[in-house]
């Protein structure tokens, strides 16, 4: 007698979902009609795409903690490459537009330039820090007094411009900008720790809080984190 025929090969899923769509075609170009409908949706509209960089970046970054915090008092857009956010604590509020904070901060900084390596005092700017020079609080007021002859010049109206730009109405936060050559080197990256750790250390011991927002912040904690968490990775693979 002739050998029995082999058994048919076992069927897999491609072939039921193969057989499906021979036999039902008009079930499939339903499906595929419902899966399509939200792209055809997004392209038959005026759609606006944003991707805010304090929704991406976690609250538990200092980065992100910093440049949320920078956004709330001053607004969006202050992203490039550092910032040194200086705000009244919430404990012991104290104004910040004010003589004892300026000569406060002026030491901070120059203490900060002699303390961290690669801090660039020619490349900080602020109100009451500009272009690596202290500006006296003194001079600032007289800007604000009207009755003063210097209120009425060029460098009165200056100094009135940068502290609406650099500080809140309510005089409780101020901010600089840090210009760095390669904001996102390894150069950068010891900069931004040292500085941090010594910005840490004034603020637990003054009445004012100061961090580092910037995006070269944000991509450096960021490249620190997924180098952190590297090992587990390759752990667990």
């Amino acid at each position: 007698p002739p050998p029995p025929p082999p058994p048919p090969p076992p069927r897999d899923v491609w072939e039921l979902v193969g057989r499906w769509v021979v036999a039902s075609p008009s079930a499939v170009l339903a499906l595929l009609t419902l899966l399509f409908l939200p792209f055809l949706y997004v392209t038959s509209v005026d759609s606006v795409y944003s991707a805010e960089l304090t929704s991406l970046v976690p609250a538990s970054m200092p980065a992100g903690l910093a440049l949320r915090e920078l956004e709330t008092r001053f607004g969006t857009g202050l992203l490039y490459p550092y910032y040194i956010l200086v705000t009244s604590k919430p404990s012991n509020p104290q104004p910040l537009f004010s003589a004892p904070f300026f000569a406060a901060a002026h030491e901070v900084l120059q203490q900060m330039v002699l303390a961290v390596p690669g801090t660039p005092r020619q490349n900080i700017t602020g109100a009451f820090f500009a272009n690596g020079e202290p500006v006296p609080f003194e001079l600032v007021r007289m800007a604000f007094d009207a009755g003063t002859s210097f209120s009425n010049t060029t460098t009165g109206g200056h100094l009135r411009s940068l502290i609406e730009t650099f500080f809140t109405k309510d005089g409780d936060a101020t901010f600089l900008y840090v210009i760095k050559g390669d904001p996102f080197g390894d150069v950068s990256r010891r900069w931004l720790h040292e500085a941090r750790s010594y910005l840490e250390e004034v603020s637990q011991a003054g009445g004012y809080e100061w961090q580092i927002a910037g995006m070269g912040a944000v991509t450096i904690d960021t490249q620190d984190s997924v180098l952190a968490a590297f090992p587990l990775v390759i752990g667990t693979t």
